[in-house]
């Protein structure tokens, strides 16, 4: 499927923020993401956009001791990163 891309972490965030800095604003167009969510969880996340990267709300607790993957879905294919 090209038009969900997966981002893993293998320990929670601290501060329940994932940062995925490949996926800055000057790297990405990702305005026609469609839905953002913690694989496994029920609900959509939050997320941002910035020169930072992309910027995940997860939450303060994670529902597992293993690693976490978020699907990020897209309404039409993956863009291409910027290089």
């Amino acid at each position: 499927d090209k038009k969900t891309l997966y981002a893993v972490v293998l320990d929670w965030p601290e501060n329940g923020r994932m940062v995925v800095r490949t996926l800055a604003k000057d790297r990405i167009d990702l305005k026609d993401i469609s839905n953002i969510r913690l694989l496994g969880g029920p609900e959509n996340l939050n997320w941002k956009q910035t020169g930072e990267g992309l910027i995940v709300n997860l939450g303060s607790q994670p529902p597992t001791d293993h690693a976490h993957a978020i699907g990020i879905t897209f309404s039409m294919q993956i863009p291409d990163l910027k290089l």
